[in-house]
């Protein structure tokens, strides 16, 4: 036989590969999120929201020493306490499913940080992947699920959070994933689903009692005629068990475990603290500002309101009923109205941010409550299978409902914005996909003008081309002009030989979406910056000391507000705060440490005499009782020493004299990593 023939034979293993380019650019998406959220994973605790988070670290260590049957099924005990908590500070919570986790990998790789976060990372990332099937499923659009997926894994509160050890991750994911076999099971109603869906969303729920919002879009698109159908009753009635089985969870640590006093918080208290006039006040607006440029970026935000109205136009646009057809053109009208008062208070600076952003809730509730009878009359009653404009519709419901409710608690911490940020994310996505989809009929001069506009984007958000035209002293604008007359003589010639535009009009559509996504890019990046360097320093040192030195049973006093994260690096018990009565603590808990931050010092000392104790009765205590075992502090200009915490050991008394001495001859320093440099922490250890 020949080479030639014997060359026929082989197969081209080539032709055999069938590459899925969606899966491709979702795995590229996946790792860019992996790279984003793998910063510090290792980093001490001491960063934004750190106390959150050494709350399930150390409930996960103790389950993975103790066990995690030790005061009943999966009651969490974590190493913060409260006067009023029981000496192995158990309580009440929602179902500890983070910690249980990371308690399973800290048995099987050891106690470290690392391992923790990379878990949370793998949730963060599958929340992602959901994410694209939910979309993809709904819209059967594969751009818009790539992109809805790459905006949630840019998405700043999933970049910074989607890191740190909380409950949010797994809910998110366990939600995400119980919506999208809640899709595939209203396909074919199949067994497996029954189980998996039900399942998958009450574990989320039970693990974080707010992502309950979930079900509002999941109700919008049940097929409630199929209840007549008897085959399908074994199904229902499984999904009801499973739904009722897990629910236990929650009379169970509210009610058999909870105890008298116990400081626990419940349901029904939170319930209580709703208020509606929390949403009409300047200062919740305030702070939404603040939250919403962490979590989305402002522009993000802008583009996210934009994309609900599009949604919502383009929902009320496939109604063809004629019984509702004044009620389309008032719609419509009131669409025009909104956007055009809305461009105008953005270019025109006639009112601040906050009262801006009060404003366009506002607008997303007339709209949200207009649209909702539209999606109860037409969508629901008659029965249209519209299901993706049914189910977005019912989470903006779900989502009016959660910002009223939850109002108290979002004015409280960004992350509590967790069970909304899918549907805003999800209209970012809506707009750029409804402003690419109108250039379909579009002459030579809007190709000018829509490649001048890329191209003076790109250039003013990509310091590579300014680097590439350094040597010509070019600036951003000159670069715009020179992409520009390249970009529009190609058009022309085109035009001129009459060749079909096509792959202009692409090219164009696709230039439209990467300038929306060049915009918010940058921004976000910025905003998880923000995050990631807020940061107390010194935390860890001040804990690996008491680690170091510490004898068993002992606690710690511990500085309040945020300074939680030195018990996680001590691995000791410690307090919420600087109790009222010191010595009373000292006997109930055994407390021989007390660890100031720099935000209790204008409380304890006389700061313009220096570190001088004042003269209020717990000051002259912890003076008279304490000694001070390490000092940290910061050197501003002209070597001005800026304190940022204090250790004390009970027993001996307070010497400002002997800090001043260790300072001169016994300062060591760490540096702490920002994303925009290093932090330098001196510290001095006096024992």
């Amino acid at each position: 036989m020949s080479d030639k023939d014997e060359e026929l034979k082989i197969p081209n293993f080539l032709k055999d590969i069938k590459i899925n380019y969606s899966f491709l650019i979702l795995a590229l998406i996946l790792i860019f999120g992996f790279y984003l959220r793998s910063y510090h994973a290792d980093y001490p605790v001491i960063g934004y929201h750190a106390w959150k988070e050494m709350h399930y670290l150390t409930e996960a260590r103790n389950f993975a020493r103790e066990g995690f049957f030790k005061h009943g099924f999966f009651i969490p005990y974590k190493d913060i306490i409260q006067k009023s908590d029981n000496p192995d500070s158990a309580h009440s919570d929602t179902f500890p499913i983070s910690s249980i986790i990371t308690a399973i990998g800290f048995k099987m790789f050891g106690m470290k940080l690392k391992i923790a976060r990379m878990i949370s990372i793998f949730f963060s990332l599958g929340s992602v992947i959901f994410f694209y099937l939910i979309i993809k499923k709904l819209f059967d659009n594969n751009l818009m699920a790539l992109l809805s997926a790459f905006l949630l894994t840019l998405n700043p509160l999933l970049v910074f959070f989607g890191r740190q050890v909380q409950l949010i991750n797994p809910a998110l994911f366990f939600c995400l994933g119980g919506v999208y076999f809640y899709l595939l099971w209203l396909d074919k109603f199949s067994w497996k689903y029954t189980i998996l869906f039900p399942f998958f969303l009450m574990l989320g729920i039970i693990s974080k009692y707010s992502f309950a919002i979930f079900v509002f879009p999941m109700l919008g698109i049940f097929p409630f005629k199929k209840f007549v159908e008897k085959k399908l009753w074994p199904k229902f009635a499984l999904v009801l068990a499973n739904t009722l089985l897990l629910s236990l969870w929650i009379p169970y640590v509210f009610f058999i475990y909870q105890e008298p006093g116990s400081g626990s918080s419940t349901i029904a208290s939170e319930v209580l603290k709703f208020n509606f006039n929390t949403i009409l006040t300047d200062s919740f607006w305030t702070t939404m500002v603040s939250y919403t440029a962490d979590n989305y970026s402002l522009i993000g935000l802008l583009l996210a309101f934009l994309g609900f109205l599009a949604f919502e136009y383009v929902m009320i646009s496939k109604v063809k009923d004629k019984s509702i057809k004044i009620f389309k053109k008032i719609y419509f009208f009131s669409v025009l109205i909104v956007l055009g008062l809305t461009i105008l208070g953005l270019i025109l600076p006639i009112i601040n941010t906050a009262n801006l952003m009060k404003i366009l809730f506002y607008t997303m509730a007339f709209f949200i409550i207009l649209g909702s009878v539209v999606l109860i009359y037409y969508y629901i009653i008659k029965d249209n299978k519209e299901t993706a404009y049914r189910f977005i519709s019912s989470y903006t419901v779900g989502f009016l409902i959660y910002v009223v409710f939850m109002a108290f608690k979002m004015s409280g911490h960004n992350y509590h914005q967790y069970p909304i940020m899918p549907l805003l994310v999800f209209f970012m996505a809506y707009f750029m996909i409804f402003v690419a989809n109108t250039l379909k009929k579009i002459n030579m001069f809007e190709f000018i003008f829509m490649g001048f506009l890329f191209v003076w984007t790109i250039s003013r958000f990509i310091p590579l081309i300014d680097i590439l035209f350094k040597p010509l002293n070019a600036v951003p604008v000159k670069i715009s002009l020179i992409f520009f007359l390249i970009y529009s003589s190609t058009v022309i010639v085109f035009y001129s030989k009459k060749v079909k535009a096509n792959l202009l009009k692409k090219v164009t559509r696709y230039s439209i979406i990467i300038i929306f996504v060049v915009l918010i890019f940058m921004p976000s990046l910025e905003a998880k910056n923000r995050m990631f360097n807020t940061q107390f320093i010194g935390w860890d040192i001040a804990g690996d000391f008491i680690n170091q030195k510490k004898e068993k049973g002992e606690t710690l006093i511990n500085s309040g507000h945020q300074a939680r994260g030195v018990v996680w690096h001590a691995d000791i018990k410690g307090s919420t705060g600087i109790p009222k009565d010191i010595s009373e603590y000292e006997k109930e808990r055994n407390a021989q440490w007390l660890f100031f931050y720099q935000w209790d010092f204008s409380n304890y000392f006389d700061l313009s005499q220096g570190l001088v104790f004042n003269q209020e009765e717990r000051s002259q205590y912890i003076k008279n009782n304490y000694r001070l075992v390490q000092f940290g502090f910061e050197v501003a200009q002209q070597n001005q020493i800026v304190p940022v915490y204090m250790l004390f050991k009970k027993g001996g008394t307070y010497n400002l004299s002997t800090l001043n001495q260790a300072i001169q001859s016994n300062t060591r320093q760490k540096d702490y990593e920002l994303t925009s440099g290093k932090r330098t922490l001196y510290y001095t250890n006096l024992e």
